[in-house]
C-alpha cells in the first residue's frame, strides 16, 4: 500500500478535520507523534518521579509545539484510503515557533531541518495552537472513549498536546494533576515503549521507534526511509523524523506486536518462557475497556489510587541532551 502524508496548514485546516471527524469512528486507533525544539533541562538517572514531571514540565512550558501527527487505525490496522490502496496519514504543521527568538536546542532546531521541516513555511502558512485545538475538540478527537491513542515514549507528546489543549497555559504543578488531566482527554493509551518492557525480543523496551519498527518487520516503513535516504538525500525531503511518518510508524508496530506474542507463545510451549500478561489491548475500546498510560520513571500508580480505572503510569526520558536558549 502506498502512503499519503497529507500536509496540513492554515488555509486546508477545516477540509481536513472533516475528513477526520467523518472517519473516526471506523478508524478508533489514533496513533500521534509531535516535534518539538528541543530541551532546555535534563533529569539525573537518580531524580525520583516527581523530579521527573518538574523537568517535563520546565521544558514543555517553556518551549512550543511544531508539528502534530495523527495516524488513524481501523481493529485491523488498516488505514483510511484517499484513494485504491494509497493509506492516509495526517501532519499539522503549527505557526507559533519562531527559532529566531524562541527557546529552543539548536542542535535539536538543526536536526529538525535537515528531515525536512521548513520553518520558514511553518511560520507563513501553520496554524495557531489555538485553532487546532478548537478543531480538535469539534470533531471529538478530545474526551472521547471510543479513541485508543498510541505512542512511542509520549510523556512529552502528551505535555505539548495537554499545553496546547489548555491554550497555551503551564501545565499542572503536580504530577497527579497532569495525569488526571491527559487520562480525562485522552481515555485510552498505550505507550509501546511501555508494553515492549514485557519483551525479550523487543530488549524490554530499551530501543527507538525505528528500531521496534525493524524487529517487528514494518516493512513500509523501512522502503520508504531507505529509499528516501538514498534517493533524496540532501533535498530536505526525509519522511521519518517527521510527526506524520512517526506517528505511522507507531501505529503499524502496535498492530505488529502480536508477532512477538506468537514468538513467546512457542517458546512458552516449549517451556523455555513463562506466561506474559497480554498487553496489547488490541480490542480494548470495542469491548469498552481501559488502556495503559506510560511508565513514569519506575514508579507504576496502583489504579485503585488514581483518578479513573485506568492502570497509570509515565516513561519520562532521562538521558536527554543539557540544552540552553537560544
Amino acid at each position: 500500500m502506498e502512503i499519503e502524508v497529507r500536509e496540513v496548514w492554515a488555509w486546508n485546516l477545516k477540509e481536513e478535520m472533516e475528513m477526520i471527524a467523518s472517519i473516526k469512528d471506523s478508524f478508533p486507533f489514533v496513533a500521534f507523534d509531535t516535534e518539538f525544539p528541543g530541551f532546555i533541562a535534563s533529569s539525573s538517572r537518580g531524580a525520583t518521579p516527581d523530579e521527573l514531571y518538574g523537568d517535563v514540565k520546565l521544558n514543555v512550558d517553556s518551549l512550543k509545539l511544531i508539528q502534530v501527527g495523527l495516524a488513524f487505525f481501523d481493529g485491523f490496522g488498516m488505514l483510511p484510503c484517499s484513494k485504491p490502496f494509497c493509506g492516509v496519514v495526517w501532519q499539522f504543521n503549527l505557526c507559533d515557533f519562531d527559532p529566531s527568538g524562541d527557546c529552543h536546542s539548536p542542535s535539536a532546531v538543526e536536526f529538525l531541518k535537515e528531515n525536512g521541516i521548513d520553518f520558514t513555511a511553518t511560520r507563513r502558512q501553520g496554524i495557531a495552537s489555538m485553532t487546532l485545538c478548537e478543531e480538535f475538540w469539534a470533531a471529538g478527537l478530545l474526551g472521547n472513549p471510543r479513541l485508543a491513542w498510541l505512542c512511542f515514549h509520549g510523556t512529552y507528546d502528551f505535555a505539548y498536546m495537554l499545553k496546547l489543549i489548555q491554550g497555551g497555559k503551564p501545565l499542572p504543578s503536580t504530577r497527579r494533576e497532569f495525569m488526571e488531566k491527559v487520562n480525562g482527554l485522552f481515555c485510552n493509551i498505550y505507550d509501546l515503549k511501555y508494553m515492549a518492557k514485557s519483551y525479550d525480543e523487543l530488549r524490554h523496551g530499551k530501543l527507538g521507534l525505528r528500531r521496534m519498527a525493524e524487529i517487528l518487520g514494518v516493512e513500509e516503513y523501512l522502503e520508504n526511509s531507505r529509499e528516501e535516504e538514498a534517493v533524496k538525500e540532501g533535498e530536505g525531503k526525509h519522511r521519518y523524523h517527521q510527526a506524520g511518518w512517526d506517528s505511522l510508524v507507531t501505529g503499524m508496530s502496535f498492530f505488529q506486536m502480536d508477532i512477538i506474542q506468537e514468538i513467546q507463545a512457542l517458546k512458552q510451549s516449549s517451556g523455555d518462557l513463562p506466561v506474559v500478561v497480554d498487553l496489547s489491548g488490541l480490542n480494548a475500546v470495542l469491548n469498552g475497556s481501559n488502556g495503559v498510560i506510560f511508565d513514569m520513571g519506575t514508579e507504576l500508580i496502583d489504579a485503585a489510587d488514581a483518578a479513573t480505572d485506568n492502570l497509570m503510569a509515565a516513561y519520562i526520558w532521562t538521558d536527554v541532551e543539557l540544552c540552553c536558549c537560544h
